[in-house]
């Protein structure tokens, strides 16, 4: 599946409104994301340990999507 430049517009436009609070939003964003699809499915199977390293797992991974993102347009 293929983005329209509509949709990456989109993207950029809500993100640039977000940066100046991304540390609250990303705090609302990964909260959101384990309670729905790792905590409930993982139950008692959910330490503070397994959240940290898929906190962890999440951090590097968006990091490195942002910065894609960003070379890439830049260079485009």
């Amino acid at each position: 599946m293929r983005m329209t430049s509509e949709q990456v517009k989109a993207i950029q436009d809500s993100f640039a409104k977000v940066a100046p609070i991304s540390e609250q939003a990303a705090e609302i964003f990964y909260g959101r994301l384990f309670e729905i699809a790792l905590e409930r499915g993982l139950g008692e199977h959910w330490t503070p340990d397994v959240a940290a390293a898929w906190t962890a797992a999440y951090t590097v991974l968006s990091e490195f999507m942002i910065g894609e993102a960003y070379d890439h347009r830049i260079a485009a």
